[in-house]
């Protein structure tokens, strides 16, 4: 029997496709996010009259983050990332009730959280991380070794994407060594 040819193809909730990957991801995860945050306003997670600040933002963290960033490490938005920004922020001067108009950076400071580029940065590098600490015989663990001696900085690779991000950061840059 012939395998048919597909477009595209989703595994485990990430879409992947020859073209505009994280596009559909994002789509996908943006839709999920409406959802729930629309099953969560019962309990009060609406903004004005609703439960207090503290409260919706550990809901926020806990319930509605996880979706909007789900498999954002792996199939990375370069510029795709303005949807979800300006939806998380929406979303939080909704629940803080804040005037539309207030600064981004303040929103940030009275929410405690970071923003949504920082939370995919982070799951990016601790996706790394688990890399690293993984047996070196293991073949992501090859893998992530080959990739960070071999490709450029101008490459498509995952590897030299998160390489960018810890000179971003200004962090020690990622070198995997045997032993």
């Amino acid at each position: 029997m012939v395998m048919p040819v597909v477009d595209k193809a989703t595994h485990i909730g990430v879409t992947r496709s020859q073209n505009n990957s994280a596009q559909s991801t994002v789509e996908e995860n943006l839709k999920k996010t409406r959802r729930a945050i629309y099953s969560l306003m019962g309990t009060g997670l609406h903004g004005e009259n609703g439960l207090d600040p503290e409260t919706s933002i550990a809901l926020l963290r806990t319930y509605i983050l996880p979706i909007l960033t789900y498999g954002l490490e792996i199939v990375i938005p370069k510029g795709k990332i303005l949807t979800i920004y300006n939806s998380n922020k929406k979303l939080l001067k909704q629940i803080l009730s804040l005037n539309i108009n207030v600064a981004d950076p303040a929103v940030y400071l009275i929410s405690g959280l970071l923003p949504i580029e920082a939370e995919i940065h982070l799951k990016i590098l601790t996706m790394f991380g688990n890399i690293t600490r993984a047996n070196k015989k293991s073949s992501e663990w090859r893998l992530a070794e080959r990739q960070l001696q071999i490709k450029s900085m101008d490459s498509n690779s995952w590897f030299i994407d998160m390489k960018k991000i810890c000179i971003k950061y200004d962090l020690e840059k990622p070198i995997i060594t045997t032993l």
